[in-house]
């Protein structure tokens, strides 16, 4: 089961890490597009059949998922212009990230959904990490 940490810890973790306000921008929006690809593949789990198409759907999407965990670990502390433009996109942010939990939750009732959110779970942390809500 994915947990939502508070709102304030998240924005702390996200600002860990950025160079440029672009940079930072851009990050925050691969992180929500990544966050929307995963809940949609976590949509479409059902049963334990859907659960090994979902298993290739995220095998397919792994390197990229990594790259963002990558950028955001490289990148240094944003500059504060980048902060508040982001604050414009905080609806799109926390929707992307309750989306994601929500199908997480929903997945994890199911038979076997549980082990299978925890194949993620370590490889996600990062992921999870690079920008949060």
């Amino acid at each position: 089961m994915i947990r939502a940490a508070p709102l304030g810890l998240c924005v702390l973790l996200a600002l860990a890490g950025c160079k440029s306000e672009k940079d930072f921008i851009q990050l925050a929006r691969d992180q929500r597009a990544a966050w929307n690809e995963t809940a949609d593949i976590l949509a479409t789990i059902k049963d334990e059949k859907s659960m090994a198409r979902a298993k290739e759907a995220f095998a397919a999407k792994l390197k990229d998922f990594e790259a963002i965990s990558q950028r955001a670990q490289a990148l240094g502390p944003p500059p504060e212009g980048a902060v508040a433009r982001l604050r414009d996109e905080e609806f799109l942010i926390r929707d992307a990230f309750s989306r994601l939990t929500m199908e997480a939750e929903r997945v994890s009732k199911l038979p076997g959904g549980e082990e299978f959110l925890k194949q993620y779970r370590s490889r996600s942390q990062n992921l999870f990490k690079a920008v949060k809500p």
